[in-house]
């Protein structure tokens, strides 16, 4: 039993050693600095950057996936408008960095090669309760935006959130809704900062 204790150890140890002298590739760092930026960009709007990722396809970047946490109550609308105006920087932030654009799968950078989410928490880890948005996201190859409304319920237990309705519409429909046409719309890189 020890040995198998001390090989599992000795592997563990083996693994971080492997990856922590792996350099990191240079799309993984492009992609780390765009997302570092538009997270200080939403950090004035005081939301929080709680997940990062990465979508690859065919061994070429896809784009980043990002989560934030959101402690303001928000209605549809309110929630549909601060989504759009992440999305549509994110875009934006991709599409200008020039040297991103040789490890892309294509480009431009559209909206359905994101993957975002901005979590409505009232706690933490506690989802905002019905009848406000509790989650708005998209998933990468996905035209649609997705709002999701959860309703404590104690008798679950501690993470006792069930679903309670959810509602969903294409892209092109946010932004109508939110009188944006397209990327074009959204302010300079220097009018963000």
């Amino acid at each position: 039993m020890k040995n198998l204790l001390y090989s599992c150890f000795l592997s563990s140890i083996l693994v971080i050693c492997v990856t922590a002298c792996t350099p990191a590739r240079e799309d993984d760092r492009l992609i780390n600095q765009i997302i570092s930026k538009h997270a200080a960009i939403q950090k004035k709007r005081g939301l929080s950057l709680c997940a990062t990722g990465g979508c690859n396809k065919e061994g070429k970047t896809q784009g980043p996936s990002i989560d934030y946490v959101c402690k303001e109550p928000m209605d549809i609308p309110q929630a549909r408008k601060l989504f759009v105006e992440l999305s549509e920087e994110m875009i934006t932030l991709m599409n200008s960095c020039d040297g991103i654009k040789p490890y892309m799968h294509h480009t431009p950078f559209v909206f359905k090669d994101l993957h975002m989410g901005i979590l409505f928490f009232q706690a933490p880890s506690t989802y905002r309760d019905y009848p406000y948005v509790g989650l708005v996201s998209t998933l990468p190859d996905h035209q649609k935006v997705y709002y999701s409304f959860h309703k404590y319920d104690p008798s679950i237990g501690q993470d006792g959130f069930v679903r309670k309705y959810d509602h969903e519409e294409t892209y092109e429909e946010a932004l109508r809704l939110t009188g944006r046409m397209s990327s074009d719309d959204v302010k300079p890189l220097d009018e963000l900062e």
